[in-house]
């Protein structure tokens, strides 16, 4: 890369194009990576890293290249990685993957390596994964996900494993996902997507619904938070049924209160937005909560960095 000998892994600096000297060296090759603050997570065929015995899967230091402790071992090859909060989803051909039976897809504490409860295994190979929201998109050469038909992408809970009944019919295998501003994009070797020809590439939209123009709800409602998963900042849009004084917060998964959008201000009846700012916020799931004249509504969103 760039002129340099580099094993399977190598960065570049994004303003100057010139090769650093990070430098893990993977044994073989490596599919996928994904990075959680200062950690890069990579999928691959490797068997060592740096030196140090890592089978499948891996965590690399993102600034200095050095392999950490890291080390949810498989028995075979990992195709696709993906972090939202403190998980790291993993993807591939394996039936075991940190010492527990997980057939071709995981889910893996971020912070300890342990693998977790959460199970939706497929029946054939997982070859890529994305995020949009509270879903992980599973694409690969399957039939049969979490004990149900599902040809080749599935949408699956990101907190409990369930399958969700999403189904858009793609008549191939899906070798690649990319998620931008509610659009997911799909690369494979299929001809037809929801019925209709697709050509080995397909956007499919998951936009939320856009509300009616001004709306008088029977009660105060939080319509939604775009985009989710939130980077920077986002839209959150509520609709009141007459004049209140709202509150509209945001907490974190232990409760804590990290923002006040709102405070007892008293707004018009009608369907309003205000920005969420999450700058500085870390990884993981909130919850907004508006609370209007004795109603109280919540909504879970995702911050991703």
């Amino acid at each position: 890369m760039g002129g340099q000998p580099r094993g399977r892994l190598a960065s570049f600096d994004l303003t100057t194009g010139e090769l650093t000297s990070w430098n893990p060296n993977a044994a073989s090759d490596v599919y996928s990576l994904a990075v959680r603050g200062n950690t890069a997570y990579a999928a691959g065929f490797f068997w060592t890293i740096g030196g140090v015995t890592r089978k499948g899967i891996a965590a690399v230091d993102a600034t200095t290249g050095a392999i950490l402790d890291w080390a949810p071992q498989t028995d075979d090859y990992c195709r696709a990685v993906a972090v939202v909060g403190n998980t790291v989803f993993v993807g591939g051909r394996f039936n075991t993957i940190g010492g527990q039976p997980r057939t071709n897809l995981a889910a893996v504490d971020a912070t300890t390596g342990e693998v977790t409860s959460w199970a939706a295994n497929t029946n054939s190979t997982v070859s890529a994964l994305a995020i949009i929201g509270d879903t992980l998109l599973v694409g690969g050469n399957f039939f049969n996900i979490a004990g149900e038909a599902r040809r080749n992408l599935a949408a699956v809970d990101v907190s409990t494993g369930s399958l969700l009944p999403w189904d858009p019919l793609l008549d191939g295998g899906v070798l690649s996902l990319t998620v931008f501003d509610h659009m997911l994009y799909v690369g494979g070797g299929f001809r037809r997507a929801d019925a209709s020809p697709a050509s080995n590439l397909a956007a499919i939209s998951f936009a939320p619904p856009t509300p009616d123009p001004d709306p008088i709800p029977p009660r105060a409602t939080l319509a939604w938070i775009a985009p989710n998963p939130v980077r920077a900042s986002a839209r959150v849009r509520f609709a009141l049924p007459s004049s209140s004084h709202v509150t509209l917060s945001v907490f974190d998964v232990q409760g804590r209160q990290v923002s006040a959008l709102l405070h007892r201000v008293e707004v018009p009846a009608g369907t309003h937005e205000i920005q969420l700012r999450a700058d500085g916020w870390s990884e993981g799931f909130y919850f907004l909560r508006l609370e209007a004249n004795g109603t109280v509504a919540t909504r879970k969103f995702v911050v991703l960095k």
